[in-house]
């Protein structure tokens, strides 16, 4: 796994709350039915400097896939428990889960892009010509 130094990870964490302001977030429920294993779905997770657990990696039709988590939510919840809550939370804590079981992922609500139209004025300014 890749290290992330403290001031890459608040730099990451800034960018993450910026990114929240424009487009807010969103919840994905991913419900896993029994015999589900949800490490084989969520393929990678990867822990913050503090404690946020970010998608890496994830099968791409599996049933994270398909409630429209992406690489960069974060894991929020286990069966309805905060995963900060969580004493003996690890790395890879998802390793031993099988289902029925329910995690929720925290997402960003839209994709950050915009379109610029720019009008010209009828008349042009400062006398120039057209």
């Amino acid at each position: 796994s890749t290290a992330i130094w403290p001031s890459q990870d608040a730099q990451e964490e800034a960018e993450w709350l910026a990114r929240k302001r424009l487009t807010g977030t969103v919840g994905r429920l991913v419900n896993y039915r029994e015999h589900q294993r949800p490490a084989q779905d969520i393929q990678g997770l990867r822990r913050t400097y503090n404690g946020h657990l970010v998608v890496t990696t994830l099968l791409q039709d599996g049933p994270a896939a398909r409630a429209g988590v992406c690489a960069g939510d974060r894991l929020a919840s286990i069966n309805g428990r905060h995963v900060n809550t969580l004493s003996h939370l690890r790395h890879n804590i998802l390793e031993n889960l099988e289902g029925p079981v329910t995690l929720v992922f925290l997402g960003f609500a839209g994709k950050l892009q915009a379109e610029v139209r720019v009008r010209q004025p009828d008349q042009p300014r400062c006398g120039l010509p057209a």
